[in-house]
């Protein structure tokens, strides 16, 4: 990515919780894969057209989608694509163990 990664401005209290957030947001937005940034920019149409599913994402787009793992990485196996990032989008209300 162009440049370096803006500085996190802290609050003084409990009231900038939001605000700190925010900024802490976008300095991990800065550090992570363009595909990182492609599922936390568009992360309700993800959870829209993908919930309960596994996906791969290649740059800014998804390039495999389906039930299982296994059939995500069929898919991938007949492309060329190299290294995508391969994640699950999980249902409302569910709750996931990282």
């Amino acid at each position: 990515m162009k440049g370096s990664c803006p500085p996190i401005e802290w609050g003084k209290g409990l009231r900038d919780q939001p605000y700190q957030i925010q900024q802490l947001r976008k300095v991990v937005i800065c550090m992570t894969s363009r595909e990182m940034k492609y599922i936390v920019e568009n992360r309700e149409m993800l959870e829209r057209d993908y919930s309960g599913r596994y996906i791969a994402v290649h740059g800014e787009r998804v390039v495999a989608a389906g039930r299982t793992i296994h059939e995500v990485y069929a898919q991938l196996e007949t492309s060329t694509i190299s290294n995508p990032l391969v994640t699950y989008v999980p249902r409302e209300n569910e709750v996931l163990l990282v």
